[in-house]
């Protein structure tokens, strides 16, 4: 479970990318971080993550707060956590199949046969064609995306935090996203995105929790989010409450 508590990031000491920030996330739940473009989101994506210090607050992953516990301990709650940025990074000399395999290395998976399957089995699953013959500087943006997320899964983490996932994937990629986080949620992983993609927080969130400059609008589920409307008819769609909310 993911508890977030007054959450407070500034870079300055005067501004705040996040300000007193509060929410959670269950285990086997999927949190959609909607906002436009320099609400805080990243930022909230990389203070849950511990790339980031936070200026005040807590974050509590299954009970531990990142930000006042011991480094082993520290390093530990890191290998729960899966995080795939806006900005894909590869290691473009590698192959598709050499980057997974690395990735599996890094995380600590000894066995060249299980990691060996593991990867033959993302590969599969994600669609990467041709992942033991190209480069990942010979795919594109698109393709570079789906095998981000794959790098994530090979460690099974039980925190998945995404930053506008679903960018650059073409249709099929975004089917087979949505896919695999439902199948996680459904083995109780706890899941974060941040997107704008409004149908695809539709489809896929248990709540939603919208913010801008970096202060929370609205936290809650699509329901509570029809009830805050009175929509007592179920007339309304995400889009029009979150238009209305920053104000049309």
């Amino acid at each position: 479970m993911l508890q977030v508590i007054s959450l407070s990031k500034s870079y300055d000491h005067k501004t705040y990318a996040v300000n007193e920030l509060s929410f959670a996330v269950e285990n086997g739940h999927i949190l959609a971080l909607l906002g436009h473009n320099g609400a805080g989101k990243s930022t909230m994506l990389r203070l849950v993550s511990t790339m980031l210090q936070a200026s005040s607050g807590q974050v509590l992953i299954d009970g531990i707060d990142v930000f006042g516990t011991e480094a082993d301990q520290l390093r530990e709650i890191k290998r729960k956590i899966g995080f795939v940025p806006e900005t894909v990074n590869l290691l473009e000399y590698l192959t598709a199949w050499e980057y997974l395999f690395y990735i599996g290395q890094m995380y600590g998976i000894e066995d060249e046969t299980l990691l060996t399957s593991k990867v033959n089995e993302l590969v599969e699953r994600f669609g990467i064609t041709e992942a033991r013959e190209k480069t990942t500087s010979d795919y594109s943006s698109g393709l570079k995306k789906r095998i981000s997320i794959a790098s994530i899964m090979i460690n099974q983490p039980r925190l998945l935090l995404l930053d506008e996932p679903t960018a650059h994937l073409d249709p099929i990629g975004v089917k087979t996203l949505k896919d695999c986080l439902r199948e996680l949620r459904s083995e109780g992983a706890t899941i974060m995105l941040a997107t704008h993609q409004l149908d695809i927080a539709e489809q896929l969130a248990d709540e939603i929790l919208i913010i801008n400059e970096g202060q929370q609008l609205f936290y809650g589920t699509q329901d509570h989010l029809r009830e805050h409307f009175q929509d007592s008819d179920g007339q309304g769609n995400l889009e029009s409450f979150y238009s209305r909310l920053l104000g049309g």
